[in-house]
Order: C-alpha cells, then sequence, then structure tokens
C-alpha cells in the first residue's frame, strides 16, 4: 500500500465527551505510523489548545491541521498560517455585540474572549453538564481581553447563543467570511463557527499534502460533525463516524462506527492502515 495521510478530526471523532480518546483509536494510530502511514489532527481548535495534546501524544502524530485550515504544522514547523485582518475581526465583534452574542477569537498566540462571554460561554456548558475540567479541555487556558479584536493573527471566531442562524450571520457579514454551523450545540439558539473566507480544513489539507509532496489519492479523513464537510469533501476517502451528522453520512465515502465503539480501529482495518 501507497504511504496514506490520514486526516482525523478531533471531538466527536478522536476525542470523546469526557476529553478522553479511546484506547482502541490509540493503537490504531499507533499500528497505522508503524505501517508508514502519517497521522493528521485536523480540528477547528487552535494550536494552543491542540499543543497539550500533541504533546502528550508524540508518538501517534506527524501534524496538525489547526484552526478549521488556517494553520498547519508538521513536526513542530508552521507550513501554511492566514489570518483575518485587523479590520475583519473589528467588525465581526461589533457585529457579536449589535447581536448580544457570546463569542470567543482563537489566535495563534491563544483563545480570547471578553470577561462577559467567557462567563456565558462556562455557564451553558455547565448546563449540558460538563464539569469544569471538561470545559478547560475544550478551550483551553482562555485569556479573558476586554477588546479580543485588538489581538494580532486573529484566525477564526466560535460564537454561541446566537438568535441568528448560520445563513443569516453569513448574509450579514458578507464574502469576507465563511461561517459554519458550530460542532458544539450548546442551546436552543444558534452556534457557529466563522473563518475568513476560503479558509476550511480542506485547504489546510491541501497544503500539508503539498508540503509532504504525497499525492490527493492517498488521502482519508475521518470527521463527525458540520464544519468536517468540506474535509470528507476533499479527501480521496471520506470517512464519517457512525456518530456523525445524517448530512455528512450522505456526503461520505464510507461510514464507520461509532467513536465509543471502536469506530477509529474498525475504520482503519477497513481501510488496510492497519
Amino acid at each position: 500500500m501507497n504511504k496514506k495521510v490520514v486526516f482525523l478530526d478531533m471531538d466527536g471523532t478522536l476525542i470523546l465527551r469526557d476529553g478522553t480518546m479511546p484506547e482502541s483509536a490509540r493503537e490504531a494510530l499507533r499500528r497505522a505510523r508503524a505501517n508508514g502511514h502519517e497521522m493528521v489532527i485536523c480540528t477547528g481548535r487552535s494550536t494552543t489548545q491542540i499543543e497539550p495534546i500533541l504533546k502528550e501524544n508524540a508518538d501517534l502524530f506527524d501534524g496538525c491541521v489547526a484552526a478549521a485550515g488556517a494553520q498547519v504544522n508538521r513536526g513542530g514547523e508552521i507550513i501554511w498560517h492566514d489570518c483575518m485582518s485587523p479590520e475583519m475581526a473589528q467588525d465581526l465583534v461589533a457585529y457579536f455585540h449589535e447581536n448580544n452574542v457570546t463569542f470567543f477569537l482563537q489566535a495563534d498566540s491563544g483563545v480570547y474572549a471578553e470577561p462577559s462571554s467567557m462567563d456565558n460561554i462556562v455557564d451553558a456548558f455547565k448546563a449540558l453538564g460538563r464539569t469544569e475540567e471538561e470545559i478547560e479541555d475544550i478551550f483551553g487556558l482562555t485569556i479573558l481581553e476586554e477588546h479580543p479584536e485588538r489581538i494580532p493573527g486573529i484566525e477564526k471566531c466560535c460564537y454561541f447563543q446566537c438568535p441568528l442562524e448560520a445563513a443569516v450571520v453569513q448574509r450579514d457579514l458578507g464574502p469576507a467570511y465563511y461561517v459554519v454551523d458550530s460542532s458544539y450545540k450548546v442551546s436552543r439558539f444558534c452556534d457557529g463557527e466563522i473563518n475568513k473566507a476560503g479558509v476550511t480544513k480542506a485547504l489546510g489539507m491541501e497544503k500539508y499534502l503539498e508540503h509532504v509532496g504525497v499525492p490527493h489519492e492517498d488521502s482519508i479523513a475521518f470527521g463527525d460533525g458540520p464544519n468536517d464537510l468540506e474535509m470528507i469533501q476533499y479527501a480521496h476517502t471520506g470517512v464519517v463516524m457512525g456518530n456523525g451528522t445524517d448530512n455528512l453520512k450522505a456526503l461520505a465515502d464510507r461510514v464507520c462506527g461509532r467513536i465509543d465503539e471502536d469506530g477509529i480501529y474498525n475504520g482503519f482495518q477497513e481501510l488496510g492502515l492497519i
């Protein structure tokens, strides 16, 4: 078998609700790497949220696509980085203030939130039954800032409890932004993620493959949620978890088992990676 590059979403694909990775998934990643394949995290989380996981699991991963494609790393080297302009970040925050929306901004240097927004986020996740430890695992050590839009190098935004659907937010913000439903549903309102237009997980995957010199036909992706759409469509073989959304499953080349039912391990076996 040719060397494959396997791109793996984190939350709902590799990481369980309690923030842990199934041991069967760890074993699958180890065995696949031993067989010469590359394992790449491909997530909406920022690099500061991913770094602890990469350090603790240095034997499992070769690189990562972070912030839904805004930054790409391999072996600790940044090979692609694309940020919003300061004006884009300022316009986003003004829009959220106008519509009374809770949000945080992601940058290479950290995750930033206004104090009031962070309080709302924590309350919303506690209402879902998440512990403080689980919330910290999801958001990392969020930095409180009165004006997070002034932080240089904003890559991505997540918003919560919005009274407007993602399509309406997209219409209001215009073509400079790309708005999708969030991987985290924390309320009866709409939750979403926003990147600079053109920045998606698929773009990050393309940059990674170009860097390592692996052709597109040797790319595989595993995902489960709304922000994995381009990832699943772009990969030569797109695999959706059994716990994934029905819309995403309809686009998949394959559907494997649930994350909590050895989905990654069995999926790797079916693809001949292990």
